[in-house]
């Protein structure tokens, strides 16, 4: 009887942890359903969720229509910590000493989501605000501001501001480490369910049904992780497989003298320039493939960013300590620590309450090399209906040409 009242038990509390895990969701309206100047929030295609289940640590989840919402993306905040001899000169697997007694687990951190409303952007759209707040992270407290925004890159996402307020550091050269973690997260969360509020459905079940429409018909689309890196695997082997065939053929010293002169003299230059356009062509795949195909980590051109798939984490911004007298700049470094699977955003000593604003997004260059030209206006601004006034305006020109 016990240990049927314990599985009830379980059972229910689990109800209670899926009912509760999402806390905000935001989704952009049809476009058919937005005209400009509708103050109706856009998001660029993109499902956004702030979730956290009981006992655990916030999490925002970031799905694009562009794939159906098959590849879901989750930074994961999991906490900070203070750490002695951080080695900010590389970028992954850095050696640290982390200080006794420093360790704050945002699970434990009474964290709370609040939807703070809409704004109108330089851009023309309006879209929405939304913060977390964490008031046990010791003696301080931790705000994480988000703004859904696109960025010089071109990429819709979050950029949020970390302002970590009255933080007192246990010794004046220590660094602080704030922990986060990004990572493929869609065979735990369904964005495109049709309401956050009912669970009755297994998150496992629709991707079951999704393998069985692609055995069915097998020129779709991929809709699962596994039907995408397949699908990249094939480009990539393709494009091996041309590269490989255009270096085979070498011309020979004894095949020359059979041709006669005029023609190497006429026909040289412009074989010459195909084979250079052709080359061109193949390392532009080649290059696109590796794209694709590229491991989680830290970019090579010291940009302060990490990719995991489709997602992209930057960290460009200037760390600031804000005092009452004043703004000082200070260094902070992001660092990837591949064994624990973690984001480390190092940061150097500081007095007063620390200000960042890094940004999280997916990429859109990755999914056009995956299903082609994604570039899409945001629904209800001016640059989503100028395509359709420029139409109208050819048209009327065609017709004048065609009675004159």
């Amino acid at each position: 009887m016990k240990a049927i009242l314990a599985l009830l038990l379980g059972l229910l509390s689990q109800s209670f942890a899926d009912d509760d895990s999402v806390l905000l969701e935001l989704e952009s309206p049809d476009s058919d359903e937005v005209s400009v100047g509708d103050d109706s929030p856009s998001y660029g295609g993109l499902i956004i969720q702030v979730r956290q289940d009981i006992d655990g640590a916030p999490t925002v989840a970031l799905g694009s229509e562009i794939d159906d919402y098959a590849d879901v993306y989750c930074l994961n905040f999991l906490g900070l910590f203070e750490a002695s001899d951080y080695d900010t000169s590389t970028s992954t697997s850095a050696a640290y000493t982390a200080i006794d007694g420093t360790t704050v687990d945002l699970a434990n951190a009474n964290c709370t989501t609040r939807n703070e409303g809409s704004i109108t952007t330089d851009a023309g759209f309006t879209t929405s605000t939304f913060s977390i707040r964490c008031t046990d992270v010791g003696e301080a407290t931790l705000f994480l501001t988000f703004t859904f925004t696109q960025d010089d890159a071109g990429d819709y996402g979050l950029e949020y501001i970390i302002n970590l307020q009255d933080y007192v550091l246990s010794d004046a050269e220590a660094k602080l480490v704030m922990v986060q973690s990004l990572e493929e997260c869609g065979d735990l969360i369904d964005l495109d369910a049709e309401s956050v509020d009912e669970d009755t459905t297994s998150s496992t079940e629709e991707p079951e049904a999704t393998e069985a429409d692609d055995n069915d018909e097998e020129t779709e689309e991929p809709t699962t992780t596994d039907d995408i890196n397949r699908r990249r695997m094939r480009r990539l082997l393709q494009g091996d497989d041309v590269t490989s065939s255009t270096e085979e053929p070498e011309p020979t010293e004894t095949d020359e003298p059979e041709e006669t002169e005029d023609t190497e003299e006429t026909e040289a230059p412009s074989t010459d320039e195909e084979e250079t356009e052709d080359s061109e062509t193949e390392s532009e795949e080649s290059t696109d493939a590796e794209s694709l195909e590229e491991e989680d980590g830290i970019s090579e051109d010291d940009s302060g960013e990490f990719d995991a798939g489709f997602a992209r984490f930057v960290v460009n911004g200037q760390a600031i300590d804000r005092c009452e007298d004043g703004d000082t700049e200070i260094n902070s470094t992001l660092v990837y620590q591949p064994d624990d699977g973690e984001l480390h955003i190092v940061f150097d000593s500081f007095a007063c309450n620390l200000i960042l604003d890094p940004f999280y997004g997916l990429d859109n260059s990755k999914y056009e090399l995956q299903f082609g030209d994604t570039t899409d206006p945001l629904p209800g601004t001016t640059e989503d209906n100028a395509g359709s006034f420029g139409i109208m305006i050819a048209m009327v020109m065609g017709l004048f040409v065609y009675l004159w």
